[in-house]
């Protein structure tokens, strides 16, 4: 017979990987990750002048 610990560590074992889960993520090289996150810096810059101009057009 099993003891309530056992029973309550298979359903609880966060060490466990979830098989539903997708693949692991990618690790890119940190010369890649810089570049992303700039473009992604500059799309913010951009969206957030356009926000700028149409409130001081009101």
């Amino acid at each position: 017979m099993y003891s309530l610990s056992v029973i309550f560590w298979a359903i609880y074992n966060l060490d466990r990987k979830n098989p539903n889960s997708g693949q692991d993520f990618e690790h890119l090289p940190p010369e890649q990750l810089l570049a992303d996150i700039l473009e992604k810096d500059r799309k913010i810059a951009t969206i957030m002048n356009e926000i700028n101009l149409i409130i001081n057009e009101q």
